[in-house]
């Protein structure tokens, strides 16, 4: 290309919150190795550990390259640190299983909601189907002037306005009585 990428510049403010984030993260790494340096290094949790190790040093790194006035060019590797240092939130879904639980227990009920769903149209369907089979011989049927007659054309007019007028009756949008007075 031959544009310029630009270097942008972070309000004073964001750049004291993203110290203060490298700080105590830095001071929560020191932290953990100090008490069980065998422990962080090679325990149970010992990737996580590694990763978080990783992403404390990118910070640093990071924000030593940005004070210090460093350009870089193009600026591609200050905005690739700070991506991969926001990977670092991936570490805190480990702490909310129940969430976790939650989330995935909903993503999973999807599918046999899609079929309920389903089941629940075609059985709107069937009652349609019979409720325009009755509407239809009491139309044929009907003396004029006939008020239910008339309120049956509005509302059972096709399969689509009776299958809203069946939905509006089922979800309290439209009395029963109205419907099959």
């Amino acid at each position: 290309h031959g544009e310029k990428d630009p270097v942008i510049e972070l309000p004073g403010w964001m750049t004291v919150v993203d110290l203060l984030f490298v700080a105590f993260f830095t001071f929560e790494i020191t932290v953990r190795i100090a008490a069980g340096p065998e422990w962080f290094w090679s325990g149970v949790e010992r990737y996580w550990n590694w990763a978080d190790f990783g992403l404390v040093m990118l910070s640093i790194l990071d924000t030593t390259l940005s004070g210090s006035g460093f350009m870089v060019k193009q600026a591609r590797l200050i905005r690739l640190l700070r991506f991969v240092r926001s990977v670092r939130i991936l570490r805190a879904f480990r702490f909310f299983r129940g969430l976790r639980l939650l989330v995935f227990s909903v993503i999973h009920s999807i599918v046999p909601l899609f079929w309920a769903l389903v089941f629940l149209l075609v059985t709107v369907f069937i009652f349609v189907a019979i409720a325009l089979q009755g509407v239809s011989e009491h139309l044929t049927l009907a003396v004029y002037p006939d008020d239910a007659a008339e309120v049956m054309r509005v509302h059972f007019s096709g399969v689509p306005v009776a299958v809203l007028s069946h939905f509006a009756a089922v979800s309290s949008g439209v009395s029963w009585w109205i419907l099959f007075d």
